[in-house]
């Protein structure tokens, strides 16, 4: 017996949570580890995050197809009820073998007979007034749910598809032992600043180099576990005796969003933006500052998101709907609310 859709429905929903679940657990764990000095655990903590993005996007897939199963369903329910509306089947039972565009036809055949049947007769008595108006309601609202229900239909497909070209773009993802391994030892060099610090400066600039510090170790995780996202490469990071810091990141050769020329920013770079954010987003990423001065764009026409030291990792709903939110603002500015919103449809389903 084939398992029932919005079972299968459920077991998706369930499964696509856990991954979310597991993947804020593993946020906070990484930063925890990295204030330890435990490096094989950190290395294994932000190995398994790394790899979470395109598990995640896998079981979003699936998820989508229970639930395009489950919106058929859910149409062929609904249109046996407005078939069943339409044949009366309290009079009239239909054939067993037949499907329900079959009995759609033939009820409109019937409701043509009778028709001509009242024409002739118009005398003769029928159905009291208040079943009639009762059936007409009831047909009524079949026909308002058939409709509904093609609409999921359609949404359901849209999503599939959308998220089927995502998972084949993504393609098999490996996590990077060797970048992790190099995280891990950044990440124990700028706690052993911080503890060499302790002994040096007093506890405010103290709390100002840990919190400095922290920041770097956090930004260098994000890049190494983004899920494709286009964004500076971190070429050093180095904290010096003095309590200060450096981060080196490759320079992006373009201009940002605000001062490039009118005609590269197109439909195709605001889509492949949106896109970017999406994929930022899935990672469990908020930036906190999209804004068009932080969008550049390279002398291909890419989008790049940079300057994440507002970014918030294991972010929940509303941090990732505010930064779409900014973001939609933004653009409105730049290019028009109806070009903004139409960009945004296009990938943020």
């Amino acid at each position: 017996m084939p398992p029932d859709p919005y079972e299968r429905l459920q077991a998706a929903r369930t499964a696509v949570k856990a991954l979310k679940d597991e993947r804020s657990m593993l946020a906070v764990r990484v930063a925890e580890l990295a204030k330890s000095s435990d490096e094989e655990a950190l290395v294994e903590a932000s190995m398994r995050l790394d790899a979470l993005p395109a598990e995640l996007l896998k079981a979003e897939l699936r998820l989508a197809r229970a639930d395009r199963q489950a919106a058929r369903a859910t149409l062929q329910a609904a249109e046996a009820s407005l078939a069943r509306a339409l044949a009366n089947i309290s009079d009239v039972e239909p054939l067993p073998d037949a499907t329900v565009k079959e009995k759609l036809e033939r009820a409109a055949g019937d409701e043509d007979d009778e028709a001509a049947e009242g024409e002739a007769d118009e005398d003769t008595p029928t159905e009291s007034p208040g079943l009639v108006e009762a059936a007409k309601a009831r047909r009524g609202a079949d026909e308002q749910w058939v409709r509904e229900c093609r609409l999921a239909v359609e949404r359901a497909e849209q999503r599939v598809r959308s998220l089927e070209a995502a998972v084949a773009e993504a393609g098999r993802h490996e996590p990077d032992e060797q970048a992790h391994r190099a995280f891990a030892k950044r990440a124990s060099e700028a706690r052993g600043a911080i503890d060499q610090a302790r002994t040096v400066h007093g506890q405010a600039e103290l709390d100002l180099i840990h919190a400095t510090e922290l920041a770097k170790v956090a930004l260098d995780g994000l890049l190494a576990a983004r899920a494709g996202v286009r964004t500076p490469e971190v070429l050093l990071v180095r904290s010096f005796d003095n309590g200060a810091g450096m981060l080196v990141q490759r320079r992006v050769a373009g201009a940002n969003l605000q001062e490039a020329e009118a005609s590269l920013v197109d439909d195709a770079l605001l889509t492949e933006l949106w896109r970017q954010v999406g994929l930022l987003h899935r990672a469990g990423i908020a930036h906190g500052d999209l804004v068009p001065a932080n969008c550049m764009v390279d002398g291909d026409g890419r989008p790049w998101l940079v300057d994440y030291d507002q970014a918030h990792a294991a972010s929940g709903t509303a941090l990732l709907e505010r930064d779409r939110a900014e973001l939609l603002a933004a653009l409105s500015a730049l290019v028009g609310p109806e070009r903004a919103k139409r960009t945004s449809e296009a990938t943020l389903v």
